[in-house]
Formats: structure tokens, sequence, C-alpha cells
């Protein structure tokens, strides 16, 4: 009976261990980037360039006379806040999103534009994209290679990586004359990126690749 008792007692404590650790782990770790995505900032770029930070991944919206482009839908109230600024300053004109990729942070907004149309890579395909994220953002066509839209100020250049990285379909946008590339998660500031659907040599090879000396790739 006291072995039994014993053998409970330790067992209790253990289990208060575990709880205390997973409790230290979230509160350090999981919820500051929980905080970070929530937290929402706008960024002008000029007059028709603006990044919307957080709400989920952060995006890009880059208007035209006859196209808007959006990278990333975000997710929860902060796409539902960029899609309702989207179509105030879209109009009449036709919406572009393009997802970097399928984690929801970055395409849980994509049913708010039906209608339009929504770019992911070709490294995903429907049966992928259902198994990882939800099957009403499915995107309406998948990227096989490359497509170069010339906007107003801009010209545009939409880049599939073709390998594994951080998933394996991760997009480029490439900003010609502003010089500014579009990354998604593979490229991250600061923080660790994550390989739970990807990984590590691709990261290394995306960078030896793309991100080396200059963007020369895409801005042919």
């Amino acid at each position: 009976m006291k072995t039994v008792r014993k053998i409970a007692k330790w067992v209790g404590l253990i289990g208060l261990s575990l709880v205390a650790i997973v409790a230290v782990f979230y509160f350090v770790y999981v919820q500051p980037v929980l905080n970070k995505i929530e937290e929402s900032r706008v960024v002008d770029y000029g007059k028709n360039l603006t990044i919307y930070e957080g709400g989920g991944g952060n995006s890009g919206v880059l208007i035209s006379d006859s196209l808007v482009i959006v990278v990333d839908s975000k997710m929860g109230d902060g796409a539902d806040a960029l899609a309702a600024t989207v179509k105030s300053i879209a109009g009449s004109r036709p919406i572009l999103v393009v997802n970097t990729h399928y984690h929801i942070d970055h395409t849980q907004g994509n049913d708010l534009y039906a209608g339009h149309t929504i770019i992911a890579g070709a490294g995903y395909g429907p049966g992928t994209w259902v198994e990882e994220a939800n099957e009403d953002d499915m995107p309406t066509r998948w990227l096989q290679n490359r497509m170069t839209i010339k906007m107003d100020d801009d010209t545009v250049t939409l880049l599939t990586l073709n390998m594994k990285a951080h998933t394996v379909g991760d997009v480029f946008v490439y900003l010609h004359n502003r010089k500014m590339l579009f990354g998604g998660d593979v490229i991250l500031n600061g923080q660790v990126p994550s390989v739970a659907n990807g990984d590590p040599q691709g990261y290394l090879e995306v960078g030896s690749k793309y991100l080396t000396t200059s963007v020369s790739i895409l801005m042919t």
C-alpha cells in the first residue's frame, strides 16, 4: 500500500512538473509570438504600396490603374480588416491575391476574395492544400514557374521556388523598381525558421540561389 502511495506521489509530482514546464514554455516563447502575430501596423511605401504588418503574416498591397495585388491574406480579424480595406481601394478593379505559402496565417482570408484570382505555388495542389489549410481558402491557380505583371510604376515577378524550403510550394514576389522582395516565411528576421513542413537544406539552397550577392535571377 505504501509503495502504491509513493508511486502515486511521484507520478503527481512529475505531472505537476510537466505542467509547470509547459506553462513556462508557453508564456516565455509561444505567447510573445502570438502577440506579435496579432499586433498590426500600417507602413506606407509611397502612394501605390502599403505594407500591413501583423494580423497573421505580413501583407503587401500594390495598386495600379487596372489591378490590385495582395500578397498574403492574413487570418482572423486581420484578414477581415485587410479585405475590407483592399475592396474599398480596388472598387471595380480586379484583385490578385498571391499566397507565399499555405499556412493559415497567410491564407485564411482567401475566401474573402471570392470571384478574384488567388495564386499559390504549384508544389501543393488541391489535395495537399486541403490537408494543411482550409478548403474554403483554395487558390484558383497554381503557379508552375514564374509570372511577370506590369503595374503602373513597377514590374512584379511571381516566382515558385520549386524546392522544399519552408514548405513545398513557397512563392517569392519581387517588385523590380522598388527592389523589394516578399519571401513569406522563407525569410525571417530574428526568428528560427519553422521546418515542420519544410527542409533545412532547402533554406540553405534558397539562400545561395536567390538571396546572396543579388536577386538577379528574379530581376531578369
